[in-house]
């Protein structure tokens, strides 16, 4: 599992790679300025914007609440 919050280099960049992955939108955070157009980002198999947005996550206790039932 690849976590990060560019959505070029971490999330398509990973599921091209075949891993799973989970972005991390900081859009919230008013520090955070710069993103990714997900249409410059590497194509991988289902890549869709239903695929990015289920992928997303907005902080990393929302990654534990994923994780915790596979522990």
């Amino acid at each position: 599992l690849h976590i990060g919050d560019s959505l070029e280099s971490d999330y398509c960049g990973a599921r091209a790679a075949g891993f799973q992955a989970l972005l991390l939108d900081r859009s919230d955070n008013p520090r955070v300025t710069q993103y990714q157009d997900w249409l410059d980002a590497p194509d991988y198999p289902g890549k869709s914007e239903a695929d990015i947005e289920k992928g997303t996550v907005k902080d990393l206790l929302a990654v534990k609440a994923l994780l915790e039932p596979h522990l």
